[in-house]
């Protein structure tokens, strides 16, 4: 309730309650977070060269510490990659907000191997009126496999209150980071990223033009695969 006080007499006014959805109710606050991380394949068959394409946003101006601020996206079973820094690429620039290192190239990630994860360090402030939507690409493998859960970790990334600067008063007013450990959205079926199907005739049909004893006959074969065959 509101307590509303005239030079008469105080007066209690009730405040009716709000639906849970409703972003405009008066003092309500978000934590600080990542809300929507997306991630996509181009093709399912097996040894192709896949474009993964990854889409990040954030509900509050977000900057990385500057020497440990990193997103990993983790799961990406079986992915072929080269080891170590890899490029980034995007229709607009969202690609050059995050590198492979703290010292790293802006537009770069880096491919850990042993867990078959990409580690984004992040170049610049995170905005939340951008949407940051960024692919890299690996190589699928050769046996068929199903679309597994990918994680999203992010560390080290601070929630940025407006005005405010590096001071130690100031800093005690910003949560220490923005810990983030979620399960990304997946395209379904076969865009569901590292699902692979092993190449195989889906419609195998023969026909013909007629059944008459004697007669010269013309047969005609129908194949179709699931994935393109050369």
């Amino acid at each position: 309730e509101i307590i509303l006080v005239t030079g008469v007499q105080t007066c209690a006014l009730p405040i009716f309650p709000l639906g849970d959805d409703d972003m405009d109710a008066p003092l309500r606050i978000l934590r600080p977070r990542i809300i929507d991380a997306h991630i996509g394949q181009s093709t399912m068959a097996p040894g192709e060269v896949n474009t993964i394409t990854v889409t990040l946003s954030v509900n509050t101006p977000v900057r990385p510490d500057r020497t440990h601020g990193f997103v990993q996206i983790s799961g990406l079973h079986n992915a072929h990659v080269s080891c170590g820094p890899l490029a980034l690429f995007s229709a607009k620039s969202s690609h050059l907000a995050f590198m492979s290192s703290p010292d790293g190239v802006p537009g770069t990630g880096f491919w850990d191997c042993e867990h078959d994860a990409l580690v984004l360090h992040v170049a610049e402030q995170l905005q939340p009126c951008d949407t940051y939507v960024f692919s890299w690409r690996v190589t699928n493998p050769l046996c068929s496999q199903l679309c597994a859960p990918i994680e999203l970790r992010a560390e080290h990334l601070e929630f940025h209150l407006e005005g405010c600067g590096d001071e130690e008063a100031c800093r005690r007013m910003i949560p220490a980071g923005l810990p983030e450990v979620m399960q990304m959205t997946s395209d379904t079926g076969t865009r569901c990223p590292m699902t692979v199907v092993a190449p195989s005739l889906t419609v195998m049909k023969v026909s013909e033009c007629t059944s008459v004893c004697g007669m010269s006959n013309r047969l005609d074969i129908i194949l179709e695969a699931n994935v393109p065959m050369d």
